[in-house]
């Protein structure tokens, strides 16, 4: 007698195990995605402006020079200003005076307006704040 053959039975992978491995592809090429997104991102951030600039305006007005001469104090400008690179300071001179701030003369009647190109520290007079001095850091 002969023996019955078998054929051999192909292995096959349970559908559950075929499905489960494109949707693993698919999560992963996502999370590349996401990943790289993510870094274009903070690179553009750093490489673009993360800090908008910002104007300190001050307005000297009529007959302030006249008040701190009769020994008035009047706080017109900080004694101290904290800028940033990019910032903009602008002083407005209504007085019939000519007003200094630091390496600054404000004639009278016109406007001043400065914009910080680089970190430092400025030191100077100041006519329109009672200890007559100024100082302004300039950060980047």
């Amino acid at each position: 007698m002969s023996e019955p053959t078998t054929t051999p039975t192909p292995t096959t992978t349970p559908t559950t195990e075929r499905g489960i491995r494109p949707i693993w592809i698919v999560l992963q090429l996502v999370c590349v995605v996401i990943v790289i997104g993510a870094l274009v991102g903070v690179i553009a951030l750093r490489s673009g402006t993360t800090h908008p600039h910002k104007i300190f305006e001050y307005t000297i007005a009529p007959g302030t020079g006249a008040r701190i001469e009769a020994g008035e104090k009047l706080y017109v400008f900080p004694g101290r200003l904290d800028v940033r690179v990019g910032d903009q300071l602008v002083i407005h001179n209504n007085d019939t005076r000519v007003a200094e701030v630091g390496p600054y003369t404000v004639d009278r009647n016109a406007t001043l307006a400065q914009t910080f190109t680089r970190p430092g520290t400025i030191v100077g007079i100041c006519t329109i704040h009672p200890s007559g001095r100024v100082t302004i850091v300039v950060r980047s």
